[in-house]
């Protein structure tokens, strides 16, 4: 029976509409059907050569979402950084590595003042650590940088522990590359995040922190999470 697979370019990426397949479940088979025609990861047709990668974390950086993300990722680096022996830091969807508050992508919806803005050491004497790690990107003092989590690993990270960073969109990662030149222990990878975290385990420390925060720009991606969670 044939199959018609609709693709349209839009400026959130890939759109694609099912007329073909019987029995339901069109649409999530069309989409495999082309990640599977054109070798795409399982982070789904966002990922196509020559794709529209549209998810840009500097409108969104230091939002109440980074906020909860990044405390809950700043004390588990340090609680792994309680033994000596090394780990691996890896980030499936790394981004940009840090934030210029400053830019015309953070000031036109300015979401860290109800975050990162709203915070002080005086209420939240708990929160030091992360504190101090907003404190290193910003060594002018206030809060014009926001770290990304690949800037929180660069400031927690040991000499004996190690990066795996994963981005796909072409910008984030040059920018990503350029924040970390020079870190010996951290290597930067443009492609699939989630088909990349099955390939760095387990290891080789044997320790791992992994953060995995997809954008979610494609439906399938919030089943490839739990999918890949599993596998892993």
């Amino acid at each position: 029976m044939p199959v018609t697979v609709f693709m349209r370019w839009t400026t959130t990426g890939i759109k694609i509409k099912n007329e073909g397949f019987p029995g339901g479940g069109g649409k999530r088979r069309a989409t495999e059907l082309v990640k599977r025609e054109f070798g795409l990861g399982a982070s789904g047709v966002m990922g196509w050569v020559g794709g529209v990668l549209s998810y840009r974390h500097s409108f969104h950086a230091g939002n109440f979402a980074d906020v909860l993300k990044h405390i809950v990722l700043v004390e588990l680096l340090a609680y792994q950084g309680r033994k000596d022996k090394g780990f691996t830091y890896i980030d499936t969807h790394a981004g940009a590595g840090r934030f210029d508050l400053n830019s015309e992508h953070a000031t036109k919806l300015d979401e860290w003042r109800q975050g990162v803005g709203r915070l002080s050491r005086e209420d939240w004497p708990e929160l030091d650590r992360y504190f101090a790690v907003l404190d290193a990107v910003n060594p002018q003092g206030g809060l014009s940088v926001y770290p990304g989590s690949p800037a929180i690993a660069q400031q927690l990270l040991r000499e004996q522990d190690r990066g795996v960073l994963f981005e796909l969109h072409p910008r984030d990662f040059e920018l990503l590359d350029e924040s970390l030149e020079g870190d010996g222990r951290f290597v930067t990878r443009k492609s699939d995040g989630f088909s990349g975290l099955i390939s760095a385990l387990p290891p080789p420390s044997r320790r791992a922190v992994v953060l995995m925060d997809p954008p979610y720009e494609v439906k399938v991606d919030y089943e490839t999470v739990v999918e890949t969670l599993i596998a892993a």
